[in-house]
């Protein structure tokens, strides 16, 4: 219990870490940056946290973003086109197909295979964050615990970190485990 009051006081003490606050400036940055890159580096942060909240039109959003972006970007195509895959995933996922949101899965594995090794970790545990078979559950546990631990201690690391810790939350909290969630 005091850990919970204790995450709950940090949380409500931290308006700009709240989600809903770090995606709409993300999304004023998106639109009052005019350099195709900065737009694709803004793009990939508002990947990570459009799938923590799920939000519909914010995900269609960004997948016509990306793929605007990617006919401008020509040298990171496969990388917008990944983040575009995965925001269908997701939306796939929130409406209830699962079979397109595998789909999905498989083909952004295939854009990740000539990507970065945190493009591929961040591919593996938004498929974890989806699974809906119980089996799938353990594996996945198992699966980003370990990899978001074996992350580098780079920026980029520690962004993807911070993913993986949100995932294992949610996936904890999935199944009813509230002082893993907590700790996550």
């Amino acid at each position: 219990e005091a850990e919970a009051l204790s995450l709950l006081e940090t949380v409500l003490t931290s308006d700009a870490a709240e989600t809903h606050v770090y995606i709409s400036n993300l999304k004023s940055q998106l639109q009052a940056e005019t350099d195709p890159r900065l737009q694709a580096r803004i793009l990939r942060d508002l990947t990570m946290s459009l799938s923590d909240i799920s939000n519909l039109p914010d995900l269609r959003m960004m997948m016509e973003k990306a793929e605007e972006l990617a006919v401008l970007l020509p040298d990171q195509q496969q990388q917008l086109f990944l983040y575009a895959e995965l925001a269908q995933a997701i939306e796939h996922h929130v409406l209830g197909d699962f079979q397109k949101m595998e789909q999905s899965f498989r083909q952004a594995k295939r854009l990740v295979a000539g990507l970065a090794p945190l493009s591929q970790y961040f591919v593996a545990v938004m498929e974890a964050a989806t699974s809906a078979d119980p089996a799938d559950t353990i594996n996945s546990l198992l699966f980003v615990i370990q990899e978001t631990e074996a992350l580098p201690h780079t920026p980029e690391g520690q962004k993807m970190r911070l993913v993986g810790y949100s995932i294992l939350g949610y996936i904890y909290s999935n199944i009813g485990e509230i002082a893993p969630l907590l700790r996550y």
